[in-house]
């Protein structure tokens, strides 16, 4: 696939599965798409995470979501980083990357006191489903009505 049409792709699925996500989220939760996160008040180096979850009433991070279009059963150690860094900035310790394809099993990790998750949010078949399943496996079945 050419290097432009992925990036497309990429930020078309992010996009989709952001806001897919905030349509069906209840209330008192919200979800930020691309928010900026400066390292610290001097150098003007900055993530652009792209998406952050909160509890709105006391705006507390639930959970950093990186969405990776990437057609793969494992995650990239890379990957992993990146996020881990994202999760190090905002305080979180709940992390997840996000795939367009459902997985072959389930993937969790730790570093240290930080959860690494690998969840699909697949395009295969009925959307609406699997964006329902990704939903209460992010929140938990209590908070999300199917």
């Amino acid at each position: 696939m050419a290097v432009g049409r992925r990036a497309y792709l990429s930020r078309e699925y992010e996009r989709f599965e952001s806001e897919w996500s905030k349509a069906h989220l209840p209330d008192g939760i919200s979800l930020e798409a691309q928010e900026r996160a400066y390292l610290d008040d001097t150098s003007g180096l900055y993530f652009d995470i792209d998406l952050v979850l909160r509890d709105a009433s006391v705006d507390e991070v639930l959970c950093v979501l990186d969405t990776k279009y990437k057609d793969t059963t494992v995650p990239a150690t890379d990957d992993v980083g990146q996020i881990v860094a994202y999760s190090e900035k905002m305080g979180c310790q709940e992390i997840m990357l996000i795939y367009p394809r459902r997985l072959l099993r389930p993937f969790e990790a730790r570093v240290d006191d930080i959860r690494v998750r690998f969840l699909p949010f697949s395009l295969d078949g009925d959307v609406d489903e699997a964006g329902h399943r990704f939903l209460r496996t992010v929140l938990g079945n209590a908070l999300v009505e199917a």
